[in-house]
């Protein structure tokens, strides 16, 4: 993947686009995110991020950090110092392994190195704790580029309280 293409040219130069099969996408205009990189000061591009609460943040230090579920990697990221070095070093273990040292250790990364994330929606703008799933009406209705396979697989009493409003974020897809 990423690490393959860093390895065949160090000194890549264009943005990268990185996503997974547990995402339906894209769902809206991706080119428009890249313009978006290119007028901004972000290194990357998340279309949400999981906010924490004061326990966990005190825990982790950050109130919010960024899914890697279909990202885009701005070149000034891939060549920043420590970038190749951190994703040489992860490894994928148990889900809360993965979690505390992937994706939080990656949203530390960021902060210590000064690089600026971009959502689709201001971060304070979005209310859930886990955004992917329960602003995923939000998130689409703004521009998000994917959709979470997760919300199908929520409990359906979670859509019966409206906890995860997936009939306006499927309304929205098919307009």
């Amino acid at each position: 993947g990423l690490l393959g293409e860093l390895e065949r040219d160090p000194s890549l130069s264009d943005h990268v686009l990185a996503t997974g099969d547990h995402v339906l996408g894209p769902t809206g205009d991706v080119a428009a995110l890249f313009d978006q990189m290119d007028e901004g000061q972000a290194a990357l591009f998340s279309p949400y991020c999981l906010t924490t609460d004061a326990h966990v943040q005190a825990d982790i230090q950050l109130d919010h950090v960024p899914h890697l579920d279909f990202v885009i990697f701005a070149p000034k990221l891939l060549q920043a110092s420590g970038f190749k070095a951190f994703w040489t070093t992860f490894q994928a273990g148990n889900p809360w392994s993965q979690f505390q040292h992937g994706l939080v250790g990656f949203g530390q990364f960021l902060r210590d190195g000064g690089h600026e994330v971009a959502y689709i929606l201001p971060a304070p703008a979005l209310k859930a704790p886990d955004t992917r799933l329960y602003d995923v009406h939000l998130l689409l209705q703004t521009g998000a580029p994917c959709l979470p396979l997760d919300v199908f697989l929520h409990d359906p009493f979670q859509h019966d309280i409206n906890a995860s409003l997936i009939k306006p974020a499927i309304d929205h897809l098919r307009a």
